[in-house]
């Protein structure tokens, strides 16, 4: 017992037999009985032996031993109930059982699908059986009428001769056949009668000319059994046109090319109406994309956008062999009002049928079939040809859209790879743009390290750069005091192969946040994700703390350069515990000594002008000069600050000229100490180049030192 509180019969337990009964074969909601369900490749599901032949070996196997067991009984009787089309029988049977000789089957299926087929199959069988009787006992009676024998004689022999064909109609596996063999049957009948009648009568009357006459009625009769099949294409222009039509059109779907068999096979179907003005093209519904294909009279197709009524699809699929006749909507009308708008859709093609096309278990497409000149039911032989249609335009049209789909997917493919490669070469321009401005800020900050770099000590600093930063490696300034290392980092930098990527500097002392290792390590944050592609400069790397040098050291991968400026050895700054060994090892002994201004004696004067110049343009908006004596005072001085000194020197100087050219007075005026004491001489022409200053200096002059050798 099972609980249905919503069962068939009401609510409340019901017997598990009475449930499947109800559940399979209800006509209302049944799977089998409702006409919605079905089994097979294009069913619901597929049962062993639709699988492969194995199961059907098995079972063959089973039946034998069953079958010794039993004693070898003729007949042994064997039972399928759900038979369907009879698929696990023919499986048996393929696999040869010892049994077969005396194996009788008995095929039981209460599904309407299969009673439909079989019904069919049923009706096909006796008009066949009685067409075949009646054509032999008229045969009979011909030739008993016409004295050939008498008729005690041949009236028995017609009747086992119809005998025989009503057996054979009733045990033939292939029902679908017997309308081919009675047409045939009939035009050899009708033609050789009356052939086989006139040879008899001559031999009768002129016994002399026997020979030849049963010669040329020999002759005469297998000429028309050879002509037979012809004869039944040209007379039959009834029901079996259309199966012809159908068989032309499953050769030609077997051709290679899909597109070209799917032309062939359409107009193979194709037919004009009656009166020869309208042409009847089959229509291909293919499903994806919802589109429908028919042909012209010269046989080119034409695709444009169609799709199906609702239900039909479903409706047709329910039908045996997938075959929805106008006939069945047209006697279904009454009852059903929903398949009304289905028969309106066929009789405004007008279409005779639709079938439905599969690739495997999935339905592709349906084809509707334009109306053809029976005028009764379609026939099963041409069911079962249609069938066959179906599967070969199913295999096609799959092909088919397999190539469109993968056109399209070049298509689309194509158009994405064009579409990539513009963002692409977009993108590569915004980056090489991007590499532009970072190369055009790098030459900037090197260019003070390169504009007045004649000293032996200044070549030797940058050829040392150059060498280290094409090798990759990192690199490590050591400062004098006041030394700028920034010129010198760009110059390492735009010589290696980070040179399209960032210059970051890291300033030690600039905050607390650097000091901390989580800002490091945050991605939003971390200088070393600013820097990854270019170049990390640390400036005063001695000042931070040894767990962000040690994690600087781990974390650096190949994709960041490296620059550390120090103002002491490695080793010594290891030594007091200001450096990680971790660091120290990746820096190594690649250190450049950058010479400071005392040792650059040859490039005071190209150094001095040029950053009076930029100071004048940044404050005064045009370039400034120094007069000969301020220039001169300027080369003596030692500069022990270097950069930071000179800076503030002519940043001051700058502020207290009263012109665009600093002389003496300027100087002093800013700040700028001399040994010794200038003269009147000295100090006019000063005046009356630089003019007089309208800020004297109240800081005391220093000594003047003595003049280099």
């Amino acid at each position: 017992m099972v609980g249905a509180p919503d069962s068939v019969d009401g609510p409340g337990p019901q017997r598990f037999d009475a449930f499947m009964e109800a559940a399979l074969y209800d006509p209302d909601r049944g799977f089998y009985g409702a006409g919605a369900g079905g089994a097979g490749r294009r069913g619901d599901f597929l049962t062993a032996p639709e699988v492969g032949p194995l199961f059907g070996a098995v079972l063959a196997r089973w039946l034998d031993a069953c079958w010794d067991r039993c004693g070898r009984p003729d007949p042994f009787n064997a039972i399928d109930a759900g038979a369907g089309p009879g698929t696990l029988v023919r499986s048996i049977l393929a696999a040869s059982p010892a049994c077969a000789a005396a194996l009788r089957w008995t095929l039981a299926d209460r599904s309407p699908a299969a009673r439909t087929t079989k019904q069919k199959a049923r009706v096909e069988r006796a008009n066949a059986a009685l067409s075949l009787a009646i054509l032999a006992l008229v045969l009979g009676v011909a030739v008993a009428a016409a004295g050939v024998a008498a008729a005690h004689t041949v009236l028995p022999a017609t009747a086992t001769g119809a005998a025989c064909a009503i057996a054979w109609a009733a045990v033939t596996d292939r029902p679908a056949a017997l309308g081919r063999v009675l047409r045939v049957a009939a035009l050899l009948a009708g033609g050789g009668t009356p052939i086989a009648l006139a040879a008899v009568y001559v031999t009768h009357v002129r016994p002399g000319r026997a020979g030849g006459a049963v010669l040329a009625a020999c002759a005469a009769c297998a000429a028309l059994g050879l002509g037979a099949a012809l004869l039944d294409r040209r007379l039959s222009r009834g029901p079996v046109l259309f199966a012809q039509a159908l068989e032309k059109a499953a050769r030609a779907a077997g051709r290679p090319d899909p597109d070209e068999a799917l032309e062939e096979a359409l107009l193979a179907l194709a037919r004009p109406a009656p009166d020869g003005n309208v042409w009847r093209s089959p229509a291909l519904y293919r499903l994806h994309p919802p589109e429908v294909v028919t042909v012209d009279r010269a046989g080119y197709a034409h695709v444009e956008r169609g799709e199906l009524p609702p239900g039909l699809l479903e409706l047709a699929q329910a039908e045996p062999e997938g075959v929805l006749r106008a006939e069945v909507l047209r006697a279904g009308a009454v009852r059903r009002p929903e398949v009304r708008a289905m028969l309106a859709w066929l009789d405004d093609r007008p279409a005779d049928a639709v079938v439905v096309l599969y690739e495997g278990a999935d339905p592709l497409a349906v084809l509707a079939l334009p109306r053809s000149e029976r005028t009764g039911p379609m026939p099963l032989e041409e069911a079962l040809a249609l069938r066959v249609l179906a599967d070969r335009l199913g295999a096609i049209v799959a092909v088919s859209a397999a190539l469109a789909r993968s056109r399209a997917r070049e298509l689309t493919s194509r158009e994405r790879a064009e579409s990539e490669g513009a963002e692409a070469e977009r993108l590569a321009g915004v980056i090489d743009h991007q590499a532009g401005r970072l190369r055009a800020v790098a030459e900037m900050l090197a260019r003070p390290a390169r504009v007045a770099a004649y000293s032996p000590a200044a070549r030797t600093a940058i050829e040392a750069l150059e060498r280290l930063g094409e090798s990759g490696r990192p690199v490590t300034l050591l400062l004098a005091p006041g030394l700028d290392p920034v010129p010198w980092a760009a110059v390492a930098h735009l010589v290696s192969d980070k040179r399209d990527g960032a210059l970051v500097f890291v300033e030690s002392a600039s905050g607390r946040e650097i000091h901390d290792v989580a800002t490091w390590r945050d991605v939003a944050s971390s200088p070393l994700v600013a820097a990854r592609g270019g170049t990390l400069v640390l400036l005063d790397a001695h000042a931070l703390p040894l767990d962000v040098q040690r994690y600087i050291a781990i974390a650096a991968g190949p994709d960041v350069g490296l620059i550390v400026a120090l103002y002491a050895t490695v080793d010594a700054l290891v030594g007091q515990g200001r450096i990680d060994e971790n660091l120290a090892d990746r820096l190594g002994d690649r250190a450049v000594a950058l010479p400071p201004f005392a040792a650059r004696a040859e490039d005071l004067r190209g150094l001095l002008l040029d950053r009076l110049a930029r100071i004048g343009e940044r404050l005064r908006g045009q370039p400034m000069g120094l007069a000969p004596q301020a220039l001169a005072a300027l080369t003596e001085h030692e500069w022990p600050g270097n950069d930071a000194e000179m800076e503030a020197v002519l940043v001051r100087a700058a502020l207290v000229a009263q012109g665009d050219l600093i002389g003496l007075a300027a100087l002093r005026a800013s700040g700028f100490g001399f040994g010794g004491e200038l003269t009147d001489a000295a100090a006019a022409p000063a005046r009356d180049v630089a003019g007089p200053s309208k800020r004297p200096s109240t800081k005391p002059s220093r000594p003047r030192r003595a003049a280099r050798g």
